[in-house]
């Protein structure tokens, strides 16, 4: 009995060694099983300081000993990466259009085994505050309302300072998504229309107005919301949703990314442009030709209740030709800054000027709000008649002029407030030298008077027409 015992312990052991034996022989194939054959890796960036929309190589680090069949796949939170190979361990990160915090994901398939690794995270910082901007041809030649320009993107880190901009895309009316992810701008294609694109860190171009027949343009982003979705509003003289024919007027609406969901918001007679969209995703100021209950041929700035549809008008231009216009809201939304064209009497002279105002939306007289319906009787806004003191609600609804520049030949546009809202931005042409410059933003009743204003791009970016801060959360300046 015994001696049966060993020889099946024998024979056992015996086919326990040939199935040792058998299985290293094939370790490469089942890598998994073996202790010390499954690969793992990490991810490694060739460059640690990051700046706004940089290109930066980046490795996927393997330790691979039974050279097992790896593809490797790359995803970033707020960037893009592109790999030429699936099959070889590298790849190039695009930081996103804006600074902050980004997540790039690598995970890697074994294609032996058919089974995926534990994936595996690295945080970077992209420092800088992202500035998009439209570069005009060169000294003594022009670009026209209805041409592309070269939209450029800065990494700004302190007054003038910042790395060499980017060129992203051909355009005009760039601005950045609020997370950075995407740059949204009108393109002229050349055939008497024009569209709403918008592009990823790598130029990965969408188009969200269709490729119909009718114009347009003036694109601005909604906050992102809890769904994590994209909204974009803008002008258009399209009659529908399609976009084949064009209309009479321009009129304010939306769109959901990717191109769906297009949506009519504002179509007071006359045109309706150059829409902003609140922080809070409460409201939209945007420019009418719409006053005083008729098409005007000058410009006022109207605010629209998103909730209710209700309309209210905030400024009281009444000179031909003249009025609001490029209305931003600063970052806390208490605050607008616009571009305003306009008769002023300095000196015994009546000047004709374009200057940067600010209204401060907590303190300009606010009329009651009345649905407005065009061609109802009754309906429509209701303007105060006087302010405490009797002054005219319509002549203190303009604001403050922003800088005291009071020389016709110097004209400022495309305003805009700094991340932070510490600064105001705009573009100033005089003659043919423009320039980007910023001022504080805490403008008194007279505007700002102390030092000159301060050149924004690095040196040998001079050429910017119009300019558009990043709506970042904070700012990521050195």
């Amino acid at each position: 009995m015994l001696k049966t015992f060993k020889n099946i312990s024998k024979r056992v052991l015996f086919s326990a060694t040939l199935a040792s034996a058998s299985l290293l022989a094939s370790s490469c194939q089942f890598i998994n099983i073996i202790p010390g054959c499954s690969p793992y890796f990490y991810l490694q960036l060739s460059n640690q300081a990051i700046t706004v929309n940089q290109w930066v190589p980046m490795t996927v680090n393997v330790n691979n000993p039974c050279n097992a069949d790896l593809e490797y796949r790359f995803v970033a939170q707020r960037g893009a990466v592109v790999a030429q190979n699936p099959l070889l361990p590298q790849a190039e990160y695009t930081a996103p259009y804006s600074g902050g915090e980004d997540t790039i994901t690598v995970s890697v398939y074994n294609r032996s085994t058919q089974s995926n690794l534990p994936q595996q995270s690295l945080r970077v910082l992209v420092v800088g505050d992202g500035l998009s901007y439209v570069e005009g041809p060169a000294p003594g030649t022009l670009l026209g309302d209805n041409d592309n320009g070269v939209i450029k993107v800065a990494s700004i880190q302190g007054v003038g300072i910042g790395q060499v901009p980017r060129q992203v895309a051909l355009g005009r009316q760039p601005v950045i998504s609020p997370d950075g992810r995407y740059l949204a701008y009108t393109y002229y294609p050349g055939d008497g229309s024009s569209q709403i694109r918008i592009q990823d860190a790598v130029g990965n171009v969408q188009i969200m107005t269709g490729t119909g027949g009718s114009f347009n343009r003036d694109p601005a982003w909604a906050p992102i919301g809890s769904d994590q979705s994209y909204h974009l509003v803008f002008s258009s003289d399209r009659v529908d949703a399609n976009g084949g024919e064009r209309g009479a007027d321009y009129n304010i609406w939306r769109v959901t990314v990717p191109g769906q969901n297009l949506q009519q918001l504002a179509s007071t007679p006359g045109n309706d442009q150059e829409p902003t969209w609140s922080p809070d995703a409460q409201t939209i100021i945007y420019r009418s030709q719409f006053s005083q209950n008729q098409v005007q041929n000058f410009s006022n700035l109207w605010r629209l209740e998103l909730s209710s549809g209700r309309l209210l008008q905030l400024t009281y231009e009444s000179v031909p030709d003249k009025g609001a216009y490029e209305p931003e809201f600063s970052p806390d939304g208490g605050r607008v800054v616009y571009s305003r064209r306009y008769l002023s009497r300095q000196s015994q002279l009546l000047l004709n000027l374009q200057k940067i105002w600010v209204v401060d939306l907590r303190n300009i007289d606010i009329p009651s709000l009345l649905p407005f319906n065009p061609g109802t009787p009754g309906s429509g806004p209701v303007v105060s008649p006087t302010l405490p003191g009797g002054t005219s609600g319509r002549e203190t609804n303009f604001g403050n002029i922003a800088t005291q520049e009071f020389d016709e030949t110097a004209t400022e546009l495309s305003p805009s407030f700094s991340v932070d809202g510490r600064f105001i931005t705009f573009v100033r042409r005089q003659r043919e030298e423009v320039r980007v410059l910023s001022i504080p933003s805490n403008v008194g009743n007279s505007g700002y008077i102390g030092t000159q204003p301060i050149s924004v791009l690095p040196q040998g970016s001079d050429r910017a027409i119009e300019a558009s801060w990043a709506r970042q959360t904070r700012s990521y300046s050195r």
